[in-house]
C-alpha cells in the first residue's frame, strides 16, 4: 500500500514500506513508514447519547465520514460539537451508542489511528515554535524514519501551515503571562503537531478560531487536500464559516440543542431546508442562513424531526442490509449495535432495517455477504457497493484486516528510552529558560554573600557553638523552603499540556516522570552549589572532608524537598491549595529540625522522625564536629564536663552531638533516612500522577 500525502504519482519501494511524497514540488522523500501506519478508515457513529451531571450533552446523534471526505460539524455555541469530537476520539465516555471504524467498534487499539486537535491550544510557553515542532515530529513520527527524514517532514508541514518564517520559529509559544505567538499562529501549530501522528482519522475542533479570513480558508484548504489526497477521514467543527469555506465541505452535520438538525451532503442542505419552507435569500451565506434557522424553536423542531425521518430510511450505518437467513442477520445486528435504534422508529414499532428485511424474500442477490458467527459477530467477505468505491474511498475491509489495525501498529511511535531522552531534552530546555534567569542568579549570589557575611570567619570556640550550628540549620532549612515551593508549581503548570499529550498517546507516563526528575537537576544542583561554595568558604577554616560532606548532604536534602514538592504538586489540582499544603509540611519540619527546641514534649517527640531537616541537620553536625577542626573549650564556666573537670582543650565531638551511639553509624542512619524519604516521595508522586485524578476526559 502506498500513501500519498498531498497528491502526485506513486512509486513502489517494497511490499512492507511506504513512501512519503513531497506535495510541494512533486519530488519524493525516502521516508520509510511501517506498513499500516496509515490506513483509510470509515468512521460511523450512531445513537450517541452523552450526559454530564444529569444534563444531556448529546441526544441520539448519528453520522458517518468516509476516507477522503471532509465532514463539517456546524451549530451554535453549546450545541454539542466539541463533545461529539471528544466522544469520537474515545476521550470522553458515552452513555449509549456505537462508534465504529471500518465496521469495528472503537476500542483502545483503534484509538491510536485517531488524532484530535483540541480547541484549547496547549504548549510549553517557554519553548520556541521551532523547538516545539521539532519535538513533536521526533516524538510522533515512527522510529523507522531517520532524524533527517523527520526534520524534512517537519519543515514541509511548517511550510504548509505558513509557520516556516525564521523569526516566527524563534518566537516563544507564550501564554497569558508571557507574550508569544498570536492565537492564530498557535492554532495552526496545534493542527500541524497533530498531523505528525499520521492519523487515519483527523478530528479538528474549531480550526479557524482566531484566524483571519485568508488564513482560515488556507487551513481548511490544507485539511481538504490532506483528506482527498491522503484518503484520510477529516472531521472539523466550525461555528460560522465563510461561503468559500462552506463550499469545501463534503458532508455537513448540523447540530442544535445536542440533537442532529441535518446530516448529509453539503450540496443537498439548501434543498432540504427549502423542502421545510426555509428558503435562502439570494447572496446569503449558506452557513449563516443554516445557523440562523436553528435559533427558531419551531424551525428547529421541524429540522430535527426531518433529520430523524431521513435517518430511518437512509443507510446511516454500515450495518448489513440483507442475508439469506433473516433471523441470523437480525440477531447479529442487535447484538453488535444494541443502542442504535432511533426513538422515531421505536414509536412506529419497527426499525426501518427490520421492516426492509420483513418485506423482502429471504433468497436475494446480496450486496454484502455476511457470515454470521455463533456469537453474533460478522465477517465481511465481498462488496460490490458503488457507494463504497467512489473517489477511491474504499471502506470494505475483512475482519482479518480489522485485526491488523491493532496488530501491525506499535502502541508507541518510538521506544521508551527515546521518549525519555526527548522529554529530558525538552525539560532541560524549558528549565534553562525558566530557572537560569538573572533574577535567580542574583538571588543565589546575594543570599550566599549575606549568609557568608553573617557567619564570616567565626572562631571555633564553645561560645560560638550555637552560631556554628545556626549556619548548618539555616542552610538546610532555607533550601528546603526554596525547593518545596519551586517544585510544587511544576506539575500544576504543566498538567494541561501533559494530559493533552498523554491522551493522544505520545509517550508513557513513566518516561515523562523520569525525564522530569532528570531535567530538574540543574536547578537542584547549580544554585545550592553556588550558595555552598561562597557561604561555606566565608564560614571559616575547613578541610576538604567537611566541605564535600556538607555539600553532599545539602544536595541530598534538597532532592528530598524537591520530591515532597513534586508530590504536593501531583495531588493539588487547585493552585491555591498548594502553598497552604507546602506551609503545613515545611513549618513543622523546620520546627522539629532539632535547633529551635532542644527538649520536645514526649507526646510530640515522634514528629522529629518525620522531619527531613532533622536528619540533614544531624548529619551536618556529625560531619562538622567529627571531621572538622575541633571546638575550643570556653575559658570559664564551660558546660561540658570534659572541659570543666577533665581540663580538656577541645570539646569531644560526642559531647556536642549527644547521639549516644557511634557518630559514624548515626551519620549513615541519617543519610539512609534521607534516601528513604527521597524514594518514598518520588514513588508517591508517580502514583499520584498515575492514579489520583488521572487526566479527566473532557465532555
Amino acid at each position: 500500500m502506498f500513501w500519498r500525502l498531498f497528491g502526485g504519482s506513486d512509486r513502489s519501494i517494497g511490499l512492507k514500506k511506504e513512501q512519503l511524497e513531497n506535495w510541494v514540488d512533486g519530488t519524493f522523500l525516502d521516508d520509510l513508514v511501517p506498513e499500516n501506519q496509515h490506513i483509510p478508515l470509515k468512521l460511523v457513529f450512531s445513537g450517541i447519547y452523552m450526559s454530564c451531571n444529569g444534563k444531556a450533552i448529546l441526544k441520539d446523534v448519528c453520522g458517518k465520514a468516509e476516507p477522503g471526505e471532509l465532514l463539517a460539524i456546524m451549530g451554535p455555541s453549546g450545541s454539542g460539537k466539541t463533545s461529539l469530537l471528544n466522544a469520537l476520539s474515545g476521550r470522553a465516555p458515552i452513555d449509549k451508542g456505537a462508534i465504529t471504524l471500518n465496521g469495528k467498534m472503537l476500542n483502545k487499539d483503534l484509538k491510536r489511528h485517531i488524532a484530535l486537535a483540541q480547541q484549547q491550544d496547549l504548549f510549553m510557553s517557554n519553548l520556541t515554535l521551532g523547538y516545539t515542532l521539532k519535538f513533536y515530529s521526533k516524538m510522533r513520527l515512527p522510529s523507522t524514519m531517520t532524524d533527517e527524514q523527520k526534520m524534512d517532514f517537519k519543515n514541509r508541514i511548517a511550510s504548509l501551515f505558513k509557520l516556516d518564517d525564521p523569526l516566527l520559529l524563534e518566537t516563544n509559544m507564550g501564554d497569558v503571562l508571557q507574550r508569544g505567538l498570536s492565537g492564530g499562529e498557535i492554532k495552526r501549530a496545534n493542527i500541524a503537531c497533530e498531523m505528525f501522528s499520521l492519523p487515519s482519522v483527523l478530528l479538528v475542533d474549531e480550526p479557524t478560531t482566531g484566524l483571519d479570513s485568508h488564513n482560515a480558508l488556507n487551513v481548511i484548504q490544507v485539511l481538504k487536500d490532506y483528506a482527498v489526497n491522503n484518503h484520510t477521514t477529516v472531521v472539523v467543527t466550525v461555528h460560522q464559516p465563510s461561503s468559500l469555506m462552506f463550499q469545501m465541505f463534503d458532508k455537513l452535520l448540523v447540530m442544535a440543542e445536542a440533537k442532529v438538525a441535518y446530516f448529509g451532503s453539503r450540496t443537498d442542505v439548501i434543498d432540504k431546508f427549502a423542502e421545510l419552507d426555509m428558503r435562502i435569500q439570494p447572496h446569503y451565506n449558506p452557513a449563516d442562513f443554516i445557523v440562523d434557522q436553528l435559533y427558531d424553536s419551531k424551525k428547529l423542531e421541524k429540522l430535527t424531526v426531518a433529520a430523524q425521518e431521513a435517518r430511518c430510511t437512509a443507510n446511516c450505518s454500515n450495518v448489513p442490509t440483507d442475508y439469506t437467513e433473516k433471523d441470523a442477520v437480525k440477531s447479529s445486528y442487535e447484538n453488535q449495535y444494541p443502542s442504535i435504534r432511533c426513538p422515531f422508529c421505536e414509536v412506529q414499532g419497527m426499525h426501518a432495517r427490520e421492516k426492509e428485511l420483513a418485506d423482502k424474500p429471504t433468497a436475494v442477490t446480496l450486496q454484502t455477504i455476511m457470515n454470521v458467527s455463533r456469537n453474533g459477530t460478522h465477517n465481511v467477505v465481498k462488496s460490490n457497493s458503488e457507494s463504497d468505491q467512489d473517489s477511491g474511498r474504499s471502506s470494505l475491509f475483512s475482519d482479518s484486516y480489522h485485526s491488523s489495525l491493532a496488530e501491525n501498529i506499535d502502541k508507541w511511535a518510538i521506544p521508551f528510552w527515546t521518549q525519555m531522552r526527548l522529554l529530558t531534552e525538552r525539560n532541560f530546555t524549558e528549565v534553562i529558560s525558566r530557572c537560569m534567569t538573572k533574577v535567580n542568579w542574583i538571588h543565589a549570589i546575594l543570599l550566599s554573600l549575606v549568609v557568608g557575611g553573617l557567619w564570616c570567619q567565626i572562631p571555633r570556640r564553645e561560645e560560638n557553638l550555637s552560631s556554628i550550628k545556626g549556619w548548618m540549620f539555616f542552610s538546610s532549612a532555607i533550601w528546603l523552603l526554596t525547593a518545596v515551593f519551586e517544585t510544587m508549581t511544576l506539575f500544576p503548570s504543566e498538567r494541561a499540556v501533559i494530559n493533552r499529550e498523554r491522551a493522544s498517546g505520545m509517550y508513557r507516563l513513566s518516561a515523562y516522570y523520569c525525564a522530569k526528575m532528570i531535567g530538574e537537576l540543574p536547578f537542584v544542583i547549580i544554585f545550592p552549589s553556588v550558595f555552598h561554595f561562597i557561604s561555606y568558604s566565608l564560614f571559616g577554616p575547613q578541610n576538604i572532608t567537611t566541605f564535600v560532606g556538607h555539600w553532599g548532604i545539602l544536595l541530598l536534602s534538597i532532592l528530598v524537598s524537591q520530591s515532597v514538592g513534586l508530590f504536593i504538586g501531583a495531588i493539588c489540582y487547585d493552585a491555591r491549595k498548594g502553598p497552604v499544603i507546602c506551609s503545613l509540611y515545611s513549618l513543622p519540619t523546620i520546627l522539629f529540625g532539632g535547633y529551635f527546641v532542644s527538649s520536645i514534649p514526649y507526646w510530640l517527640s515522634w514528629l522529629r522522625y518525620t522531619s527531613t531537616v532533622n536528619y540533614a541537620f544531624n548529619a551536618m553536625q556529625i560531619v562538622e564536629f567529627v571531621y572538622g577542626n575541633p571546638i575550643i573549650c570556653a575559658a570559664e564556666k564551660s558546660i561540658y564536663d570534659a572541659c570543666r573537670v577533665g581540663n580538656a582543650t577541645f570539646i569531644p565531638p560526642s559531647n556536642i552531638i549527644k547521639t549516644g551511639e557511634d557518630p559514624v553509624f548515626c551519620l549513615w542512619i541519617d543519610i539512609l533516612m534521607l534516601i528513604f524519604h527521597l524514594i518514598l516521595f518520588r514513588v508517591l508522586s508517580y502514583l499520584a500522577l498515575k492514579f489520583y485524578r488521572s487526566p479527566t476526559r473532557t465532555i
